[in-house]
């Protein structure tokens, strides 16, 4: 799924805007039922094919999910954007490269 935004970019003159088009993709990775640390292992996999600005939407349900995400984010310097409970044990966090 891509969605489109848009930046504006001032100029020299205060009056007039410069509108620029960027391209970010959203990609799921579905690890429900995997025990930790495989969502994890499963992110580092994805992550060289994300560029910068892309979000990668991580479905999880094991005991440590959270945690371990967030200090996956910390250590690589990327941005864990949001945590949604799904359900009674499930979790979806957004991380922004």
């Amino acid at each position: 799924m891509e969605f489109l935004f848009s930046d504006i970019v001032h100029t020299d003159n205060e009056q007039s805007a410069q509108w620029e088009t960027n391209r970010m993709s959203v990609v799921v990775l579905d690890t429900l039922g995997v025990k930790c640390p495989q969502p994890v292992l499963k992110i580092a996999v994805k992550a060289p094919g994300m560029n910068p600005g892309d979000i990668l939407e991580v479905l999880g349900d094991c005991p440590t999910f959270e945690k371990d995400i967030r200090a996956w984010c910390q250590r690589l310097r990327k941005v864990m954007l949001s945590v949604k409970e799904e359900g009674e044990t499930a979790k979806r966090i957004q991380i922004q490269f």
